[in-house]
């Protein structure tokens, strides 16, 4: 039986209906709901253009909103980067962010032995307090970040990216906190891969639309009244 790539995402029990049946913190509530929220940005991206950024905007706002719910939304921060694992490196370019960063000038870039490599090497999220011989980015500690979570983001076993949540208060997180930003890492997975897959699909497209082209105007000089000569070398160059 062929299974999806995108099934871990897909609960059971609908997400409005557990909303609906228990009772729960307006934090937890509102997560729920966030996740819904995502899922259904994730839907609509399959089937019109969708910019990646937006989603995960979302993912990381979804995030904080979660982590901060007794604190002031400005004591976290998420940061989302895409990854090629062609390169083995981050996309800069990619970089998302939600909550307070770090002044300009100041580099948060991923770091060679940081969490974000750590995660990427386990599989598995990584959190700072539990990790004795990690120290949290200077970039983070200098605007008050005490506590950091990364999670590697993984679909069909590839690395697309990583999220990193931080927390300016020294606590850790609670076993249902864990549980739902597992939940958002998913999503922000999915989003990742499906949107890169559309655009490879694009990109094929557009590659065939232009063999399409060279073919035409090939045909076209195939059948103009250009010496045979100046017809190969013509279309020679074409393909070239």
């Amino acid at each position: 039986m062929a299974v999806d790539r995108y099934s871990y995402n897909r609960p059971c029990f609908g997400i409005m209906q557990i909303m609906e049946a228990v009772s729960l913190p307006d934090h937890l509530h509102n997560a729920l709901q966030h996740l819904n929220e995502i899922g259904m940005a994730i839907n609509r991206a399959r089937y019109q253009q969708q910019d990646m950024s937006d989603i995960l905007r979302l993912v990381g706002q979804s995030a904080l909103t979660l982590v901060t719910q007794q604190s002031s939304p400005d004591r976290a921060s998420s940061v989302i980067y895409t990854y090629d694992a062609n390169t083995d490196a981050f996309e800069l370019e990619s970089r998302v962010a939600v909550g307070r960063t770090p002044e300009s000038g100041q580099s948060d870039l991923p770091r060679a032995t940081g969490l974000g490599r750590r995660a990427m090497r386990r599989r598995r999220r990584v959190l700072s307090y539990e990790e004795a011989d990690l120290a949290l980015h200077p970039a983070w500690t200098q605007i008050g970040a005490r506590v950091g979570v990364c999670y590697p983001l993984i679909v069909a076993d590839r690395p697309v990216g990583t999220l990193y949540v931080y927390l300016h208060d020294e606590r850790q997180l609670s076993v249902l906190e864990l549980l739902l930003l597992d939940n958002f890492a998913q999503q922000a997975a999915t989003a990742i891969d499906q949107i890169q897959q559309i655009g490879q699909v694009q990109r094929h497209l557009q590659r065939k639309e232009e063999e399409l082209q060279r073919l035409r105007r090939a045909n076209l000089l195939l059948s103009s009244r250009l010496r045979l000569q100046e017809t190969l070398e013509a279309i020679l160059q074409m393909a070239l």
